[in-house]
């Protein structure tokens, strides 16, 4: 818990010393991807991968990654991850929403030429909706010279649950009964009109 408590207070003093609003020197991509991706169970675990490319010829000092906000799409108990990736959480007015930041300018800049990885582990809660989309982009402010590389996208699809069909038989047994009981029932109040 102390580390947990280290880490988000190096990343607070990170983002308040290095934040400015000015662009990057160099053309940057994001790229994300997920495996598996379909036919997911809430708990599965979804190995992502989550790279950053300094594609410029000057180095980075400061860049910060974050994906989009998200509510309950996924059971933060199964999140590992061998990078500096925390779980932000946005306090609203009514509820609470979250999103995943990455720095991997934390504990060095990025050189040109370089390209930094983050794997990390999630899984879909059983209020996820049929199609998650997760995207990262920079973040904040960060522009660079080439804004159509800045953010990556996956689309994770959860596991249909299927309805359950009455073989052809048990529907015409079944149909048979209703009609059984609608004759028995005509007739016992035929005979309490007749009494």
């Amino acid at each position: 818990m102390k580390l947990r408590f280290a880490l988000a207070l190096l990343c607070a003093l990170h983002f308040g010393a290095n934040a400015r609003s000015e662009g990057i020197p160099s053309d940057v991509s994001v790229a994300l991807s997920a495996s598996p991706t379909t036919d997911l169970a809430p708990g599965q675990i979804i190995d992502f991968t989550l790279s950053f490319t300094n594609h410029g010829s000057e180095p980075i000092a400061f860049l910060s990654l974050h994906s989009n906000d998200f509510l309950s799409e996924y059971d933060l108990s199964k999140n590992s991850n061998d990078c500096v990736l925390t779980v932000v959480t946005v306090d609203g007015d009514t509820f609470f929403e979250y999103y995943y930041s990455w720095l991997p300018t934390l504990f060095a800049e990025i050189a040109p030429g370089e390209t930094r990885v983050c794997h990390f582990k999630s899984a879909l809660s059983a209020s996820a909706p049929p199609v998650v989309a997760l995207t990262f982009r920079l973040g904040g402010d960060l522009v660079d010279q080439n804004p159509s590389n800045d953010a990556a996208t996956v689309y994770l699809r959860r596991r249909l649950e299927s309805i359950p069909f009455l073989s052809v038989a048990t529907g015409l047994t079944l149909i048979g009964l209703i009609a059984l009981i609608g004759i028995v029932g005509v007739r016992i109040r035929g005979r309490m009109m007749a009494k």
